[in-house]
């Protein structure tokens, strides 16, 4: 049954009209911080990736509001989705597997650690490869922390490595309709 019956928060949905699960929020209430702590908190964080030789890292906001990447990305930041949900969602709003090679704007990728998904990312931007590799930015919400801009490979060792990459865009016959 929905939360919203409880009259704690409103449905979300996917796409083709499947409910997407919600914690109850009064049990993420008790995770609950102040927006200065949480930008403190980021701010560490990102401090400590910079030491570390990640070089591209950007914050790009920060809010007391509990949602986590999979509600950055299919929730609009009104939701935390749990990431054992990721597969319904990609299903449920169509999405589909591409290559590294075929990223762009708006395409999702999804990281592992242990062989399980952790975490979920935007990507931004695709420029042109320096080598071998593309340089893929990526916009994801890092638990409890903030929303940070960052080189694909570029997230705290606990968010995994990135391992799937996910498309909702037309096919490309259907494109040439338009």
């Amino acid at each position: 049954m929905s939360l919203q019956y409880f009259g704690l928060q409103k449905p979300i949905f996917a796409r083709n009209g499947w409910e997407i699960p919600q914690p109850n929020p009064l049990v993420l209430e008790k995770f609950r911080q102040t927006e200065e702590l949480v930008s403190i908190q980021t701010v560490e964080l990102v401090d400590e990736l910079l030491r570390k030789g990640k070089t591209e890292l950007h914050i790009r906001s920060v809010s007391a509001h509990m949602y986590d990447c999979v509600g950055l990305i299919f929730a609009n930041r009104r939701s935390w989705i749990d990431i054992e949900h990721i597969d319904n969602i990609l299903q449920h709003d169509g999405y589909q597997p591409v290559s590294i090679d075929d990223l762009v704007s708006g395409d999702v990728v999804v990281y592992t650690l242990a062989k399980k998904r952790v975490h979920v990312g935007l990507v931004t931007n695709v420029m042109p490869a320096m080598g071998s590799v593309p340089n893929i930015r990526v916009l994801s919400k890092w638990g409890k922390h903030g929303e940070v801009e960052h080189r694909l490979e570029d997230v705290p060792y606990y968010l995994g490595e990135p391992s799937e990459y996910w498309s909702e865009r037309a096919p490309h016959d259907l494109k040439r309709l338009f």
